[in-house]
């Protein structure tokens, strides 16, 4: 509940400040919440998760610094290796469902599924939170080579596994 005050509080500041969201943008309602504490998948998460950060940043760096515009929020390490982690567990994300959805026939089996994929969403995007808010490149290898990197790991290498394959003629 802290953090979903923190969010009320975020978006009435933006407001304040002028950043009003755009039609169909609002950050914070029920129907965003309900998604993002019950959604099995990460581009979903990804999708509903934090908009008006999404916003400020489309509109305060990537719109007035037309060239090279990630060096103009000088990131820390942790925020560099997590959005390219979160970037390959959305990828990850809309390969693995579609397999794993054909096999899901059965109503258990869909329940099964569901309920795995929204513990391991739950997971990674705790994963990339820590990985975020980690200053040190030192921390941030303690968190690589941590029993909590395998997850993302096979994520990751489903992500390779499940890569289309070239058309052979």
């Amino acid at each position: 509940l802290a953090y979903y005050l923190h969010w009320v509080l975020d978006e009435a500041l933006l407001e304040v400040a002028g950043f009003v969201p755009e039609a169909g943008q609002g950050d914070l309602s029920v129907r965003d919440l309900w998604t993002l504490e019950t959604t099995h998948r990460m581009a979903v998460f990804a999708r509903t998760w934090n908009k008006s950060t999404s916003r400020w940043l489309r509109r305060l760096i990537f719109q007035r610094c037309p060239a090279r515009p990630l060096l103009a929020t000088s990131l820390r390490p942790g925020q560099v290796f997590g959005f390219l982690c979160w970037a390959v567990m959305v990828e990850a994300d809309y390969r693995i469902h579609p397999f794993l959805s054909t096999w899901a026939a059965s109503q258990g089996v869909k329940l099964l599924y569901r309920g795995t994929t929204w513990v391991f969403t739950q997971l990674i995007v705790a994963y990339i939170l820590v990985a975020v808010e980690t200053e040190s490149f030192s921390v941030l290898c303690l968190l690589w080579t941590s029993c909590n990197s395998i997850l993302p790991l096979s994520y990751g290498l489903t992500l390779l596994l499940l890569a289309k394959k070239p058309k052979q003629n």
